[in-house]
């Protein structure tokens, strides 16, 4: 039993040798993008926090430094995602929207 298998990982990609002609192919094919759906939201994140906040800028010289670094950061990510949440939210309570502009 391999580390995969033990803690239920799937790997997903390509398979390597030569392709079979099951009748699983588009099974398979709507796993394998569901898996890079799945990918691509997540690498979109980091690629954000890169971008945005910084997370390709971590110089420091303990784990432990470095960990508190990166848990701020996303601390900040997510206070970032709330704010927005609510300025909809209030936004919504006391305007409408039409689809020309803004009705007070």
């Amino acid at each position: 039993m391999t580390i995969t298998d033990k803690h239920n990982i799937r790997l997903s990609g390509p398979k390597l040798g030569r392709p079979s002609g099951d009748v699983l192919k588009k099974v398979e094919k709507t796993l394998e993008r569901t898996d890079a759906k799945m990918r691509n939201a997540v690498e979109g994140k980091f690629g954000e926090g890169k971008r945005k906040y910084g997370f390709d800028r971590i110089y420091a010289k303990l784990k432990d430094t470095a960990e508190c670094m990166i848990s701020m950061q996303f601390f900040v990510m997510n206070l970032g995602r709330n704010l927005r949440v609510l300025f909809v939210h209030f936004l919504k309570r006391y305007f409408t929207f039409t689809e020309v502009g803004l009705l007070t």
